[in-house]
């Protein structure tokens, strides 16, 4: 009994360890904040681009939370291969189903955005094409670049024997804040000159979403990824748009950006406790380390 809690307190210590120096990333979060208030001249005049941040933001991090979990999982269960060069079904399935999943959390976006615009953040019925070009081309162009990082990072933390739950998501949930945020703004910048551009990757995006769905949507593990995911991404559309409320009455009542700058790490920081801990479970469960239930998890609570 005595060596069993010994056993407990080591691993406990050894994951606190690795947790704190992965969360030690969080703290350029605070760039993610500098590049909004330093581009707060183009939010600014856009009332509901702000108030669509938190949204952007948030989701954005959902889908990639998602990914992150089940390339880590699929690392652990050998189902991904840790090289471009051996990509299995599995992994195939899995793109497919994050980009599918990403149409249809801009979709809620829109859906959402359009239910608060007009109902609490005064947006003129001109603005609202714009705004859903905006929140399609934005998840698209992110999708593109925050994808391969992620995939890299979960396959480098494994290969020099990092546990990816523990790294990825903390690592990329800090990154794509930052890519996000550039992006975002970029996108806003590129809609006062020119829309063809965001018009174009919005079509694009589409397009490719349908033909993937129609591709794999009599595959098992692609209907129950999305499926799964639509849950979460149901409960988070709702909470966003708070948010996003909270966030442009504060911009109002506070004119200092600076206040602002503080959100992006804040979030990323509870964010990232949270997905480690979810992680570290669900790859338990797979292993069967686990089972579902609150006593066998209740159990290991420890050690998490």
């Amino acid at each position: 009994m005595l060596r069993l809690r010994i056993l407990l307190r080591s691993e406990s210590l050894r994951y606190l360890a690795k947790t704190i120096l992965t969360l030690l990333i969080d703290v350029a979060g605070i760039v993610a904040g500098t590049i909004l208030t330093l581009s707060w001249g183009i939010l600014s005049p856009i009332k509901w681009s702000i108030a669509l941040y938190p949204a952007i933001l948030t989701i954005r991090g959902v889908v990639n939370g998602i990914f992150c979990g089940r390339v880590s999982t699929g690392l652990h269960l050998g189902l991904i291969r840790p090289s471009l060069r051996e990509i299995t079904w599995e992994f195939k399935l899995l793109t497919g189903a994050i980009v599918v999943f990403a149409l249809a959390c801009s979709i809620f976006m829109v859906i959402q955005a359009l239910s608060f615009s007009l109902l609490l953040w005064g947006v003129s019925i001109i603005e609202i094409p714009r705004m859903i070009l905006v929140v399609l081309s934005t998840m698209f162009f992110s999708l593109i670049v925050i994808s391969p990082i992620t995939f890299t990072i979960a396959v480098t933390s494994y290969k020099v024997g990092l546990d990816p739950d523990m790294v990825t998501y903390p690592t990329m949930s800090t990154i794509a804040d930052i890519l996000v945020t550039l992006l975002y703004i970029l996108v806003l910048y590129v809609s006062n000159l020119d829309r063809i551009i965001i018009t174009s990757a919005s079509i694009v995006f589409i397009v490719l979403s349908l033909i993937l769905l129609l591709k794999y949507r009599e595959e098992e593990e692609f209907t129950r990824t999305i499926g799964e995911s639509l849950i979460a991404l149901i409960v988070v559309s709702v909470v966003t748009g708070l948010t996003g409320t909270f966030l442009l009455d504060i911009s109002l009542v506070c004119r200092n950006p600076l206040v602002i700058s503080a959100y992006p790490a804040l979030i990323d920081m509870s964010g990232d406790v949270g997905s480690i801990v979810g992680s570290i479970i669900t790859t338990r469960l797979a292993l069967g380390i686990l089972t579902p239930s609150l006593h066998s998890i209740k159990s290991q609570w420890r050690s998490m």
